[in-house]
């Protein structure tokens, strides 16, 4: 198994990815303090708030494959940073941003 790892989230009560930082309070915020939610691949998302010192300590346990569910011998994990700066000048060139 590969996972595929993104700077953003999908937004969905389903996915213990988002749920844990909901529930941490570490997503990105707009100014009138709720969640910054926006699209992307995988439909409605949101962004981890690097700025915030709890999420560092959250998001590097995040690749000790002990915590994740699908594990074997077999298993990597592939760090995407291009689908980011390909889904902001998305948003950016739609104005909604």
């Amino acid at each position: 198994m590969v996972a595929i790892i993104d700077p953003h989230v999908k937004k969905t009560d389903t996915y213990r990815i988002y749920t844990d930082a909901k529930d941490l309070d570490i997503l990105i915020k707009k100014a009138d303090g709720t969640n910054f939610e926006g699209w992307c691949w995988p439909g409605n998302s949101v962004w981890v708030d690097f700025f915030n010192p709890k999420s560092w300590e959250w998001w590097t346990k995040m690749f000790d494959f002990s915590v994740w569910a699908v594990r074997g011998p077999s298993t990597a994990a592939y760090v995407s940073i291009l689908t980011e700066c390909r889904t902001r000048r998305r948003t950016c060139s739609s104005g909604t941003t």
